[in-house]
């Protein structure tokens, strides 16, 4: 088994004698191991994932010796033709090294989000340092898309938000270092909530019931014509109405209402689409020369 050791450290007032509170560091590690494991599963999904263990402490600051350990098929050599990242991720010490480049990029595209609404904008050449890292780097190209590894970031800065913590660094040996300091916190929390957010627009539109409910927060399933979807009818009014019998239904019947759609990119990259019915406008009946009542074993 391959190893690589590197350190955590939190520098400031409130660690010099080497302590460090439990509910502070121990979400940190936890955060710090999902990324790494989240980062090697992404980088290398041909091999187990890369885990990490704790090795010792010393005083002065807080500092943990972490020790990275990968399976011997991480070491192994690649087909640099399979994979776009196998340049970047071909040993484990390769591998610590992306990890630390990914806290570099997520804090420079913090910035970036941060300073894109001040007099100010960034730079070009600011702007170009985030950018450069995704070009030269193909791994961080691939990190950056995943919203669950910025998050796991954040969190293993979070310990800066407590006062007397004021440095984080991650030290690897050579050119893997990355410091971050406390006034640069909003800088990943900007990138996480980037990450989190979600594409939420409302449409006026016409959907033909495929399946109503009666039983209560069950979803419909309506067809836009394209596609076949489930969502909750918001619209208390026309709910009150359906349940009490004022509202009668046949096969094919069409809603024009008021369709809210919120979409987001879950933690393994898939695009995770909801939507609800806010307001029922119109009830329109199925086009249909010989009507026929809905059959009630649709209903749910």
């Amino acid at each position: 088994m391959a190893e690589k050791q590197f350190e955590l450290i939190y520098d400031g007032t409130a660690v010099q004698d080497g302590r460090m509170a439990i509910a502070e560091i121990a979400p940190a590690l936890v955060a710090l191991e999902a990324l790494t494991r989240g980062c090697s599963g992404a980088l290398r999904p041909d091999c187990p994932p890369v885990v990490l263990s704790v090795s010792s402490t010393k005083q002065g600051s807080f500092i943990v010796s972490l020790i990275a350990e990968s399976s011997p098929s991480f070491d192994r050599a690649i087909d640099v033709f399979s994979s776009d990242t196998a340049d970047a991720v071909s040993n484990i010490k390769d591998f610590v090294e992306v990890l630390v480049l990914f806290f570099i990029w997520v804090r420079h595209r913090g910035k970036e989000l941060l300073r894109e609404g001040e007099p100010e904008p960034p730079t070009v050449e600011e702007m170009m340092a985030g950018r450069s890292l995704e070009n030269e780097q193909p791994g961080i190209s691939l990190l950056s898309s995943r919203p669950d590894l910025v998050r796991h970031a954040r969190d293993v800065v979070a310990p800066l938000r407590a006062e007397g913590i004021d440095q984080m660094r991650i030290e690897g040996g050579g050119a893997s270092r990355v410091v971050v300091q406390k006034a640069e916190v909003a800088y990943f929390d900007a990138a996480a909530d980037e990450s989190e957010e979600e594409e939420d627009h409302e449409t006026t539109i016409l959907l033909r019931i495929v399946n109503l409910s009666l039983s209560k927060g069950t979803s419909w399933r309506f067809s836009d014509g394209q596609t076949t979807f489930p969502a909750r009818i918001q619209d208390a009014e026309f709910v009150d109405r359906v349940r009490l019998g004022e509202e009668v239904f046949r096969n094919g019947d069409f809603l024009r209402c008021r369709l809210r759609v919120r979409q987001r990119v879950d933690e393994e990259g898939k695009l995770r689409t909801k939507r609800e019915v806010l307001e029922v406008i119109e009830h329109r009946r199925a086009y249909q020369h010989t009507p026929s009542s809905m059959d009630l074993s649709t209903l749910e």
